[in-house]
C-alpha cells in the first residue's frame, strides 16, 4: 500500500479530501455542510440541517457571498484548536446542533460529530460516527428462506 504524502504530521484538516465549492449562503467556520448540486467546476454546498443524510463537510473558514466570497473549502474532517471545550473530558461527544453547527453540552440533534481531543481542541468528523441514533419505527426481523444452492453440471459432450 503506497503512503499518503499529501497529509503532512501535525495538520488540522484532510487536504485529499478536501473539496472547494460555491456557497449557496453565510456559512461559518466549523458549520456541518452537505452538497446540493454542481456549478462547474465546483459542488454547491448549503447547511447540513437537522436531518442531514450522506456524506458531509466540515466548512473551513467564514463564508460570504453577500461580502463577494465566491468560493470555500469544506474537508472531511478538522481540528480544530482554541475552543472553548467547557471543562469537557477527552473523549466527550461532540453534537450538531439544529443550525448545522456543534455543541459539546446545548441543545443538539442526537447526531454525533466529533469529539473533544484535549483542553482547547475539539476534532469534528461528521462520517466517522456512525450508525447515528436510528429514527426509524421498530420493525419486526423478517425470515428469508434461501434456496440450497444447485451442483454444477458435469463437464461433458455439449
Amino acid at each position: 500500500m503506497a503512503k499518503d504524502r499529501s497529509g503532512k504530521p501535525n495538520d488540522s484538516h484532510d487536504f485529499t479530501g478536501a473539496v472547494m465549492y460555491v456557497p449557496m449562503t453565510e456559512l461559518r467556520a466549523g458549520q456541518i455542510l452537505r452538497p446540493v448540486g454542481f456549478r462547474p467546476p465546483f459542488m454547491k454546498m448549503e447547511a447540513a440541517g437537522a436531518r442531514a443524510e450522506g456524506t458531509l463537510f466540515v466548512n473551513k473558514h467564514d463564508v460570504s457571498p453577500r461580502l463577494g466570497h465566491r468560493n470555500g473549502i469544506a474537508a472531511p474532517w478538522v481540528v480544530f484548536h482554541g475552543v472553548d471545550t467547557q471543562g469537557a473530558p477527552r473523549e466527550a461527544p461532540v453534537y450538531m446542533t439544529r443550525d448545522s453547527y456543534w455543541t459539546i453540552s446545548g441543545e443538539h440533534t442526537g447526531r454525533q460529530i466529533g469529539k473533544v481531543l484535549e483542553d482547547g481542541a475539539i476534532l469534528l468528523d461528521p462520517n466517522a460516527y456512525k450508525p447515528q441514533p436510528d429514527t426509524t419505527p421498530n420493525r419486526e426481523p423478517v425470515a428469508v428462506a434461501v434456496e440450497p444452492a444447485k451442483p454444477p453440471k458435469p463437464a461433458g459432450k455439449r
